[in-house]
Order: C-alpha cells, then structure tokens, then sequence
C-alpha cells in the first residue's frame, strides 16, 4: 500500500468522525479500531473492517466521502468500495 493510499484512509477516517455529529456509539467503536489497526500499520484490514462493518450495521456513508478512497488500486478494496456505493445509492 502506498504512502498516498495510507493518506486518503487516515482522511477517510477523520472526514467519518467530523461526519459522526450524532455520535453513534457503533460508529465511534469501529472508527476506534480501525484507528488501532492503523496504529500498527494495517491499513489495508483497518479499511476492509471498516468498510465491512460500516456495511454489517447499516450506517450510510455520503457518497463524497467515499469518492476520497478512489485513487486505491487494491483489488480486494475496489470491490469494498463498489460494494458500498451500491449499498448508498
């Protein structure tokens, strides 16, 4: 994973939190361990958790925030996302 793909997950991340107005308790446990994983440089399963989780719960996420993570070539995360987009249209 690249430095600019490790980047645009910590913004993802800081752009849900900002998002999180209501604070949801779910939302504010996920984000934390995602946040742990990325502490010791799993970006890639903080994001599939991440986004796999926020899916699990039914917590939508604004299609603009999602568009942060498109430069990520990782296969295994392109699909995430589509699977994502489809789930918030």
């Amino acid at each position: 994973m690249t430095e600019l793909e490790r980047q645009q997950i910590d913004k993802f991340i800081s752009i849900l939190e900002q998002e999180n107005i209501n604070k949801v308790e779910c939302l504010d446990y996920i984000l934390k361990e995602a946040k742990k994983l990325i502490a010791v440089g799993e970006y890639k399963i903080a994001l599939e958790n991440l986004l796999s989780n926020l899916d699990e719960q039914n917590i939508i996420v604004n299609k603009d925030t999602l568009k942060s993570l498109n430069e990520i070539e990782d296969k295994d995360i392109k699909y995430l996302l589509a699977f994502s987009n489809e789930q918030n249209k």
